[in-house]
């Protein structure tokens, strides 16, 4: 099975419908940081909670073949960066739920190919979960990337919340799950998962 149709299975895709209005000004009350700033990114983001699995107590769920694991790297420059998770191929993970408004706009983490010697890459898929106006779940496609057998920070992935019929609260916030999969062929490991709520 594919990482499209992986993803694709975990709930039915919808954009249909018209979306509340969000309030304006809402706020997650989140702290954030221009955390990928080494890769020309200047935005500020927040860190999902847990996302730098460096505790072993977190709300993320680890479908089978997923499983934190010590791991030293430096992506982000954290000195402390010692563990991530690693995904064995055709695996997925989950965050816990996210607050966010209509101003939160991507999302970003560091991924690697696997094992170390893996030289081939490996296809990644990620999914937003949410619930639409009638309180139904529903989950779209942010697309995909590919990670390399370095320890790299992905492409930006696009939330635009705009499209979809999103159920917002009347504070103007909503609360999502991000899923994360690997390909067939290819283990994976990442870390450090950010949102960006496009402040400048």
């Amino acid at each position: 099975m594919s990482v499209t149709t992986r993803l694709l299975g975990l709930a039915a895709i919808s954009a249909a419908g018209m979306a509340l209005s969000p309030v304006a000004q809402a706020s997650c009350g989140q702290t954030y940081d221009t955390t990928f700033a080494s890769y020309a990114d200047a935005g500020l983001y927040f860190l999902v909670d847990g996302g730098d699995f460096e505790s072993a107590e977190t709300n993320w769920t680890y479908g089978t073949g997923a499983k934190r694991v010590q791991d030293m790297h430096n992506t982000l420059g954290v000195a402390t960066d010692e563990w991530s998770l690693k995904l064995k191929p055709a695996a997925t993970t989950t965050t816990p739920p996210v607050c966010i408004t209509v101003d939160h706009e991507s999302l970003r983490f560091t991924a690697h190919a696997g094992d170390s010697g893996n030289q081939s890459g490996g296809k990644l898929g990620v999914q937003m979960l949410y619930s639409d106006t009638q309180g139904r779940a529903r989950s779209v496609s942010l697309g995909y990337d590919k990670a390399t057998s370095d320890w790299t920070a992905t492409r930006s992935f696009a939330i635009k919340t705009t499209k979809y019929s999103m159920g917002w609260g009347a504070d103007g916030t909503a609360s999502v799950r991000f899923v994360v999969a690997s390909s067939d062929k290819s283990p994976l490991r990442i870390d450090d998962f950010y949102v960006d709520p496009r402040m400048r």
